[in-house]
């Protein structure tokens, strides 16, 4: 086949030519991930989120993780709310709907207000070039 733009063979013409190239690079065998990395690095982006100091977001499992407790637990306490001396306290999170999926997503600063409020001993530690912005 040859290339709409050079005329050469597909391919041939990779320095001057951007339609051998994509040729070349639409060809190109693609690597198998690493190993235990199942995800395809080429279909990877970030989530488009606001200008927060703890962006990106946390999800229910790593709070789930830093707590001890169930990610069951933390939905309950974004959805529910815990009981704390006969105070509601509520975990803030953005909650979206992709896929027909209910998905959370805390922000680091929501979620140390939540661990405080509700006498949390052990609170995450921001990191150090945001610490002083806040």
């Amino acid at each position: 086949m040859t290339c709409e733009l050079c005329g050469d063979e597909d391919g041939q013409n990779r320095e001057s030519c951007p339609g051998c190239r994509a040729f070349l690079a639409r060809s190109a065998p693609v690597r198998p991930p690493a190993s235990g990395e199942r995800r395809d690095l080429r279909h990877q982006y970030a989530i488009i989120g606001g200008d927060r100091l703890s962006d990106p977001p946390l999800t229910t499992r790593e709070c789930a993780d830093w707590m001890g407790f169930s990610t069951d637990w933390v939905r309950a306490a974004i959805d529910e709310g815990v009981m704390i001396e006969g105070e509601l306290v509520k975990l803030e999170a953005e909650t979206l709907t992709i896929n027909g999926r209910r998905v959370h997503r805390i922000h680091l600063d929501r979620f140390v207000a939540f661990l405080q409020a509700i006498h949390w001993k052990r609170i995450p530690r921001r990191p150090p070039e945001r610490a002083a912005v806040v």
